[in-house]
């Protein structure tokens, strides 16, 4: 069972009670005991019923109707925000849309939630003084281990820690995120990035504003396409990014062996073999940012078409719906178009 460890000075219960949830559905064993059953408040309601509906073992939680006090602060900028900066390029580019809307914007950066990616804080403080905001650097301890791939309560514990900065900082209660404002439950393998979908932030803020009344979640990018627009505007912030899925210390040996074996230059902070890189790489040769090679191109293409099968635990159907799956535009505008018309699905791992 996994649980979190996180020090808040005057929080709100609702954050402990997020958290309890948060190990309480880590619990596989059963380590909760009957009389250690889990009571939340009535504001729970549609997070339970997310839950209850996605995952396969869940012991439903008692909805209680307590009273909590609301949180009543006075703030005195309008157009201010936290946004919560992982160091990838979709929240750099959330922030960076903010700054150019004339936001007061802070920057918001948790350690020790996510999978052990070396240099995030590193390219954290790097995009904030690029964009000449402040940053905070928290850090949150995880303890013990859950079944899921991708934790769905897990940004729910780095909102909670975004938001009791900004209220302990006396900034107004505005959070952002680095997600995407389309994507959805239906859509979206709930163990592997449930939680960034817009249901689960709707059900997040439902419960805090019963707690806090002016709190909102924003979430202004609606797909890649956002994020990739924004940064082909300041390809300085884009290379500050750092978005690799693959272990900080194999990046650079990755990274090499790509450029060596298809003759390619990636970008900084890229290793050409994990999702993220690749179908960064297959955008930026369909734009002209990165010299085309239609083997490398190719071989992002199995790497996506892997990626799916790894996490549904069976292949695509065609190419079509792997292109559908990561792309924003029609796969005709791929340079790549001819030689993947007719591209067989491989299926498994090859």
């Amino acid at each position: 069972m996994q649980r979190v460890i996180h020090e808040y000075k005057n929080k709100s219960r609702v954050f402990s009670m997020i958290e309890a949830l948060y190990s309480y559905i880590s619990d596989t064993e059963y380590m909760f005991e009957s009389e250690d059953t889990l009571w939340l408040d009535s504001s729970f309601t549609k997070l339970d019923q997310i839950l209850d509906s996605k995952l396969v073992q869940y012991r439903k939680p008692l909805i209680k109707d307590f009273h909590f006090p609301k949180v009543d602060y006075k703030f005195s900028r309008k157009k201010e925000i936290t946004v919560c900066l992982s160091g990838g390029k979709d929240s750099a580019a959330a922030a960076f849309y903010y700054v150019q809307k004339g936001y007061k914007v802070h920057l918001y950066h948790a350690t020790g939630v996510n999978k052990a990616y070396g240099d995030e804080k590193k390219a954290a403080q790097a995009i904030a003084d690029y964009l000449g905001c402040d940053l905070y650097i928290d850090y949150i301890k995880l303890a013990g281990t859950h079944q899921f791939i991708e934790h769905p309560l897990k940004n729910y514990i780095i909102a909670n820690g975004a938001l009791h900065y900004s209220l302990y900082h006396n900034y107004r209660p505005v959070l952002c995120f680095g997600n995407f404002n389309k994507s959805v439950l239906d859509m979206n393998e709930f163990d592997i990035c449930g939680g960034d979908c817009i249901e689960m932030w709707d059900a997040y803020k439902e419960i805090v504003q019963n707690v806090i009344p002016e709190f909102d979640m924003l979430i202004p990018l609606e797909t890649n396409a956002d994020t990739f627009e924004l940064l082909s505007n300041d390809w300085k912030l884009f290379t500050m990014s750092v978005s690799c899925m693959s272990p900080y210390r194999f990046r650079a040996h990755w990274k090499h062996r790509a450029e060596q074996k298809y003759r390619v230059r990636l970008f900084d902070n890229r290793c050409g073999v994990c999702w993220k890189c690749c179908l960064e790489a297959m955008w930026l040769m369909d734009n002209d940012k990165m010299e085309y090679d239609e083997v490398f191109y190719l071989h992002c293409c199995d790497i996506l078409e892997r990626t799916i099968y790894r996490e549904r635990g069976y292949p695509a159907e065609d190419f079509q719906s792997v292109w559908d799956n990561y792309m924003w535009y029609p796969i005709e505008q791929s340079k790549a178009f001819e030689a993947l018309k007719n591209r067989h699905i491989k299926g498994g791992f090859h």
